[in-house]
């Protein structure tokens, strides 16, 4: 049975409607997961009302920094749909707010862009746990190349330079992307650097060496530290 730890502070038709799945637990979020592919935290928001006063009591900053410290996969989950006057302003019920329709998908990009937090949508409480099932059941399954494959290597020149190469082969890192491979090389220019940064003297992974690298929190960190332990227990095992 999946098991979701739920704030005290969530709605209690929130925690009924999750039943046997839902265990009340003091996390600094609403929901929280535990899959295959590590911890994914979420955020429920009623939208916009909700959305929009956490803005602006900084809620939705905290929320979203606890949830990238604590997760690997943070996300927002938005309940409700948004409705606009014929002027393209936003309404709260029959409310005409300041906020446009185009400020408004602006903070919908910041949420995802510079908080790295996904976002999904959802129409109600009984929707909103479909969703965290169907989360659970995603993150669950370890195979999710049926839409690409790792892309080939790309290169601005006849020959790939050396940073490009190295690039590249931290790309195959667990949730490294391009940008952040590029962060990882500002720090660790090859792969010796980076290697024994991260296993140190005493020959085990740490995160301690990934935490100096801008935009790698313990989420991100632990995904890696934990493919390399399973490369050194198989070679072990060799």
């Amino acid at each position: 049975m999946i098991t979701i730890l739920v704030s005290p502070n969530e709605d209690s038709k929130v925690k009924q409607a999750l039943g046997e799945m839902g265990f009340e637990f003091p996390i600094p979020y609403d929901f929280q997961l535990f899959t295959n592919n590590g911890i994914i935290s979420r955020e429920r928001k009623v939208y916009p009302e909700d959305l929009i006063s956490s803005i602006g009591d900084g809620r939705l900053g905290r929320e979203c920094a606890a949830m990238r410290e604590r997760s690997q996969f943070p996300g927002v989950i938005l309940e409700g749909r948004a409705h606009f006057t014929k002027e393209g302003y936003l309404k709260v019920g029959s409310r005409s707010t300041r906020w446009s329709r185009q400020g408004l998908h602006n903070i919908l990009r910041s949420i995802k862009y510079v908080e790295g937090c996904d976002i999904d949508f959802t129409d109600d409480i009984s929707d909103t746990v479909e969703c965290l099932r169907e989360t659970q059941s995603y993150f669950d399954n370890t195979d999710h190349s049926s839409l690409r494959t790792r892309p080939r290597f790309q290169s601005n020149w006849l020959v790939p330079t050396y940073e490009e190469r190295y690039i590249y082969w931290l790309q195959g890192y667990p949730t490294v992307s391009v940008h952040r491979a590029q962060a990882i090389a500002q720090v660790y220019p090859n792969p010796m650097a980076f290697l024994g940064a991260v296993f140190g003297d005493l020959g085990q992974p740490s995160i301690d060496s990934l935490l100096k690298v801008s935009g790698i929190a313990k989420g991100v960190g632990g995904a890696i530290i934990r493919f390399l332990e399973k490369k050194v227990e198989s070679n072990q095992e060799l």
